[in-house]
Parts: C-alpha cells; sequence; structure tokens
C-alpha cells in the first residue's frame, strides 16, 4: 500500500512569508484556509475531507495552517479555535443559507469541531463556481 500524494494544490504553511507568497499569486483564486492543531481530534478528520476538497477543486488554492506554529497568522484572523476554515475571496461573499458566519467583508468563516465543516465549505464551493 503507498502514501497517497497530496494535489498539488495544497500546502503545509512553514511561515508567514509562505502563506504571503502563495496568497499573492493569484488574487483571484478562491483559497481556503484551515487553521487546525496535532492534538485536536476533530483536526484529523477535518484535514481528511480538505484534502478530498482540493482534490476536487483544482483551482482552489488549499492552505494547511498549525494554528499553534503559525501563531502569527492564526492572530491575524483572530482564529480562536480549531478546526477553522475560511475561505478568502476578492470579491464579497454571502451565503447565509449555507450557515456561513460573515466575519470581514473578503472572507467566510466556518467554525467548528466536526468534518461537517468541511461538508459546509464544499456546499459553499459548489454553490459559487
Amino acid at each position: 500500500m503507498g502514501v497517497e500524494a497530496s494535489p498539488s494544490n495544497l500546502y503545509t504553511i512553514t511561515s508567514s512569508t509562505h502563506f504571503q507568497e502563495l496568497l499573492s499569486q493569484d488574487l483571484n483564486r478562491i483559497s481556503l484556509l484551515n487553521f487546525w492543531a496535532p492534538w485536536a481530534e476533530p483536526c484529523g478528520q477535518v484535514n481528511e475531507e480538505v484534502k478530498k476538497l482540493a482534490a476536487k477543486h483544482s483551482n482552489l488554492l488549499v492552505l494547511n495552517v498549525e494554528a499553534e506554529e503559525q501563531q502569527d497568522i492564526a492572530d491575524s484572523f483572530e482564529i480562536a479555535n480549531v478546526p477553522t476554515l475560511i475561505i478568502l475571496r476578492v470579491r464579497p461573499c454571502s451565503a447565509p443559507l449555507l450557515g456561513l458566519s460573515l466575519t470581514h467583508t473578503d472572507f467566510c468563516t466556518y467554525r467548528g469541531t466536526h468534518s461537517s465543516l468541511a461538508s459546509r465549505a464544499q456546499m459553499f464551493l459548489a454553490f459559487r463556481q
């Protein structure tokens, strides 16, 4: 049994510079930020679902951010709990029927403790593309 390769649009963030470089490569691209922690069991489930989303939506930029290792990035998005998924877009987003909470005019935040986060993100992406 081999190791499954990660999709080419899925990145693990190693620094705030790495984060900024990836986001600035294409400002029109929708980005999914996955804030997680290795000790939080629900994050493992969400990480698997996020990987599936990346494989399904090759035009999506997916950034895995370990919240405690990349505290400056987590703080800039006011991450208080993991897992937290954020969808970044250039234009404002609004999809109240999907249970999204708007926290800023250019990003939607999904907060929760189970894999339904990824399901809600997938619904949003399907709705927007």
